[in-house]
């Protein structure tokens, strides 16, 4: 990856018109995310925290975050009373 400037980590994604009405959620992999994941939960959307996890988890443990992301969207078509 080669160096970038603030503006394309700063950069927000544009709304997208024709955006599907699907369910979405988040997994929090850092803590640098943590408010992320609070507007995710502020829309509604279930979030996912894998205890211990990092940045990286994904390259580091990939099972376990498909796994979350399958239990994630399992929980999608079968939700609980609460809504999750």
């Amino acid at each position: 990856m080669r160096p970038r400037g603030l503006d394309f980590w700063t950069e927000s994604a544009p709304p997208q018109d024709g955006w599907p009405d699907a369910s979405c959620g988040y997994v929090l992999l850092s803590e640098g995310y943590r408010s992320a994941a609070e507007e995710a939960r502020a829309h509604g959307w279930p979030v996912v925290e894998i205890s211990g996890a990092a940045h990286f988890h994904l390259l580091i443990d990939p099972d376990s975050v498909a796994n979350e992301i399958h239990r994630m969207f399992v929980s999608f078509q079968h939700p609980t009373k609460d809504g999750n």
